[in-house]
């Protein structure tokens, strides 16, 4: 189940990402590394379709060729906008959109399900049998998996950034004695949430899933942009450790 949410959130802003630009009327100019990334981007969606609802198509050679040229693609964006000056580049190998390096990490973040699918599909001859499970809310996983205490992790450390944030004697903005109370309780339920998820409790990972998501969103809009971008990897850490508990890949 977890596949084809992501798949469809991926498809869904994949056609924001289509449709939102000219708004302001002007037509936007798309480079040839635009168009690369575009083109390739319609593949490497297919497979992810494919990979959610076990579909057969096309040969593993096919996989791996879009598999690496994705691969290719992803690190020549990130090194693109990590560059200070882009300038000394030809016209065609310049994107016509503005990222910090900072958030081109966060979009190869979100990337990475994607590669692992066309991976499974270029590589594992047996990723078809690949067992969705259904949506469980037991109490405690079955899963033993080691993104458990990687959630966990993430969770505690989540809680010392938020005791930093409240003791810290240099803030460019006064938190009030209301605001400092909600920081502190906010602090201690995610130490209690971390030692759940430490145990596999499956409701603390969907309430911790749900939390972040919404978190992203306020930080995104309020343009929190360095806060932002340690919130997504938080998320990303539940959503991976979500799918990791929610399907089983056959090795045999």
């Amino acid at each position: 189940m977890w596949w084809k949410i992501y798949f469809w959130i991926i498809s869904a802003l994949f056609i924001l990402s289509l449709t939102a630009s000219g708004y302001d009327g002007s037509l936007v100019k798309y480079t040839f590394a635009d168009w690369a990334t575009l083109i390739i981007s319609i593949p490497s969606l297919v497979g992810l379709y494919v990979f959610a609802y076990k579909k057969q198509f096309s040969t593993t050679q096919f996989w791996k060729v879009i598999l690496w040229i994705t691969i290719f693609l992803d690190a020549y964006t990130f090194a693109y906008y990590s560059l200070p000056a882009k300038s000394f580049l030809p016209e065609f190998l310049r994107f016509s959109t503005t990222l910090s390096g900072l958030e081109a990490i966060i979009v190869l973040i979100f990337d990475f399900p994607i590669l692992y699918t066309a991976y499974q599909l270029a590589y594992n001859p047996h990723w078809y049998k690949r067992e969705d499970k259904k949506f469980s809310i037991s109490i405690i996983s079955k899963e033993k998996t080691g993104w458990w205490k990687t959630s966990a992790i993430a969770i505690f450390l989540f809680s010392i950034f938020a005791f930093i944030n409240l003791l810290s004697p240099v803030n460019e903005v006064q938190v009030s004695v209301e605001g400092q109370t909600v920081l502190a309780i906010i602090s201690f339920i995610a130490i209690a949430v971390g030692i759940l998820l430490w145990y596999r409790i499956n409701l603390a990972l969907y309430f911790s899933l749900v939390f972040f998501a919404f978190r992203s969103v306020s930080l995104l809009v309020g343009k929190e942009f360095i806060e932002f971008s340690l919130n997504a990897i938080f998320f990303f850490v539940l959503f991976i450790t979500a799918l990791k508990t929610q399907t089983n890949i056959s090795k045999s």
